[in-house]
């Protein structure tokens, strides 16, 4: 069943109709979401989100050093299986954040294997099932730091379980538990089948990916509390596990937008002024839509006056010398032409 679904969505979108379809509903969600901020927005005022908006140098300081985390943190990551010069690929890995995150989920990861098949020096299977372990492994991680946040939420009492589910959804839970177990052993049994990377590497990719989002969240969190400090700590961990939840949805267009969306919603739940939500998360969207911008317009014409890099251990090919033109001094001698 698993099977004829994956066919039959990789012929739709793949087909002139499904393309169109995918293109009016992503424009809708994203109608939808701008509507619903303006409306906000009007609500609001404009005078208490312009009085809101940061100031903090520390502020824009932590933005740069989350901007450019994923795609250093990838650039190391497929360097353990690859062989590449690291300076000249930083673009490809900037490239595929700003695919993901301004146009469409995993569209950075068909630019990047387009990429890569050219660069690496390997064949496309290869480069393929790399992308694709890699991906397995990240979104491992981000499950296991998101459910790693939660039973922190919860340990430090801001929120019970039974509030989330009630005292007769224990048993649901025993029931996911249990899912999960099972799932965990299908996968492991059938590893080879899913997953073609060695488990030393996976291991220690595993571990970098972690670090990351766990280095992630934290200036985040810092981020956040530079601009409104007096926010108690549990309250930002519930806002940092929403936007690893929404990262973990595929094909969503946008997410900053639609983290922006769901972070102005539960603010006046959880005790921050709507003001200063919506001004904080404005900001960081604009700041990142105007760099995303500037970054891709700039690597994409410096693309086009340089070479194609040539994988690490591969030499260039010597230069082929320029035919030699010499120049013959005019003569009276008449030449002979053979009819």
């Amino acid at each position: 069943m698993l099977a004829v679904v994956t066919t039959w969505w990789r012929q739709f979108s793949d087909s002139r109709r499904g393309k169109a379809t995918l293109r009016i509903l992503r424009g809708l969600l994203l109608a939808g979401i701008l509507g619903f901020l303006v409306y906000k927005l009007t609500e609001i005022g404009w005078a208490p989100v312009w009085e809101h908006l940061p100031t903090q140098p520390l502020f824009y300081l932590f933005f740069g050093l989350l901007y450019f985390l994923l795609p250093l943190t990838e650039l190391l990551i497929y360097r353990i299986t690859w062989r590449y010069d690291l300076r000249h690929a930083l673009p490809a890995f900037v490239k595929k954040r700003i695919y993901n995150r301004e146009v469409l989920a995993y569209s950075g990861e068909v630019f990047f294997v387009t990429w890569a098949r050219k660069h690496v020096g390997l064949p496309a299977r290869a480069v393929a099932e790399t992308v694709r372990d890699n991906n397995i492994i990240s979104s491992a991680a981000s499950t296991t730091i998101a459910l790693v946040l939660l039973g922190i939420f919860l340990y430090v009492g801001h929120l019970r379980i039974t509030d989330l589910i009630g005292n007769r959804g224990l048993s649901y839970v025993g029931s996911g538990v249990a899912l999960v177990v099972v799932l965990a052993i299908l996968g492991l049994r059938f590893r080879k089948y899913l997953f073609s990377m060695a488990a030393r590497t996976a291991l220690l990719i595993f571990a970098v990916q972690c670090l990351r989002l766990i280095l992630g969240q934290a200036l985040q969190i810092a981020q956040w509390a530079v601009v409104m400090p007096d926010v108690s700590l549990s309250v930002w961990f519930t806002f940092a596990a929403v936007s690893i939840i929404l990262t973990r949805i595929p094909f969503l267009p946008n997410q900053s937008l639609v983290f922006m969306s769901v972070g102005v919603e539960l603010s006046s739940s959880l005790g921050i002024p709507e003001a200063a939500m919506f001004s904080m998360l404005g900001v960081l969207v604009a700041l990142d839509k105007l760099v995303s911008f500037g970054l891709f317009t700039y690597l994409t014409l410096a693309e086009r006056g340089k070479k194609r890099l040539v994988p690490v251990g591969v030499e260039d090919p010597a230069p082929v010398p320029a035919p030699v033109q010499v120049e013959m001094a005019p003569t009276d001698v008449p030449v002979a032409v053979e009819p």
